[in-house]
């Protein structure tokens, strides 16, 4: 009875860490793959072993690739969008670089334009104070032409009073 006892022992303790290692060792593996998980990495695929198993750590595992599946389709998503957006900022600063360029040509061109209105603003004062003077010229001529038709006229009647006083 104690070789049979000891030999029913033996095989207890033998299938109890046969039992416990089946279900230990996928809990250990979840456990791993939770801790890659953790740091970032979700490139590591569920053993396909552990996605066949038909109890709560295969439902377990089956849960965790679909969240891993799901993680992955989520960082693809944002890095495509990511890309897209720094495609957008590139176009924008090209843009943005154009138009800053384009506004450097009006600017220049702006202060060519008022530059040239302030020497037309210029020549037109030029041109209207030589006029005055012209004006003021040509009104002196007037008045000297006016006295010497006056003076000759002057002239003429004395020559008459003359040509008068000497056949007489």
């Amino acid at each position: 009875i104690l070789v049979i006892a000891a030999i029913l022992l033996f095989s207890g303790i033998v299938f109890g860490l046969w039992f416990s290692k089946l279900i230990t060792n996928p809990i250990i593996a979840m456990t791993k793959q939770f801790k890659v998980m953790a740091s970032g990495d979700f490139t590591n695929d569920i053993p396909e072993l552990f996605l066949k198993i038909n109890d709560e750590i295969g439902s377990l595992a089956r849960s965790l690739d679909t969240m891993q599946r799901s993680v992955r389709d989520v960082i693809k998503s944002v890095k495509h969008e990511s890309s897209m957006v720094l495609e957008s900022s590139e176009i924008e600063q090209k843009s943005m670089t154009e138009l800053t360029s384009q506004i450097e040509e009006t600017s220049a061109t702006t202060e060519e334009l008022s530059a040239g209105m302030e020497e037309t603003a210029a020549s037109a004062e030029e041109m209207t104070a030589t006029s005055q003077e012209i004006e003021r010229a040509v009104h002196s001529i007037a008045e000297s032409s006016q006295k010497g038709a006056v003076e000759a006229g002057e002239i003429n009647r004395r020559a008459e009073e003359a040509k008068v006083n000497v056949q007489h």
